[in-house]
């Protein structure tokens, strides 16, 4: 069989799989210019493929996030997180960015793409769906990770092939 795109078995979830985003905070500069701080109304989001990429905050057409996609304390610490369910026979690689939204108390505001330099995706894949539930790797507000995500086009990096699911593992 020939996929559209080149596309193969192994580049699409074979299940429903909850995957989970957290971002470091710690040390971030947040809204009206001081380090981030939730009890000052600061809030954080995510943004991506599989949130539609619904509009940032401040654009042509500016918008609130929708509440779905904003990160929360994971212990009380500045680690935040979300988890969200990607449907079977989605693609395996994840773009998204993530946001700051405020609250000034008369509603919430936000989020814009303060995340990543130069309109950077983050890219990351889902590497197991062993268990239905995936938790991507720890991320850094500001901080773009280079995920070894290769293509023919990407001829100073490495090559990596995906293969097909074997045992719930990508």
């Amino acid at each position: 069989a020939i996929f559209f795109d080149d596309v193969t078995p192994g580049d699409l979830l074979p299940v429903d799989t909850w995957v989970s985003f957290s971002v470091d905070m710690t040390g971030v500069p947040g809204t009206e210019g001081h380090v981030f701080n939730a009890g000052a109304g600061d809030l954080v989001y995510i943004n991506g493929d599989f949130a539609g990429w619904y509009p940032w905050y401040g654009g042509v057409n500016p918008a609130d996030a929708p509440p779905q996609y904003q990160l929360f304390p994971n212990g009380g610490g500045m680690i935040y997180t979300n988890t969200f369910l990607l449907p079977k026979g989605t693609s395996v690689n994840r773009s998204y960015r993530y946001g700051l939204g405020y609250d000034n108390g008369s509603g919430v505001h936000g989020a814009v793409d303060d995340d990543t330099a130069g309109s950077t995706n983050r890219t990351r894949v889902v590497r197991s769906t062993a268990t239905g539930a995936y938790a991507m790797p720890l991320d850094k507000f500001g901080a773009q990770y280079g995920e070894p995500f290769f293509n023919p086009f990407a001829t100073g990096d490495g090559q990596l092939q995906m293969e097909m699911p074997s045992g719930g593992a990508v």
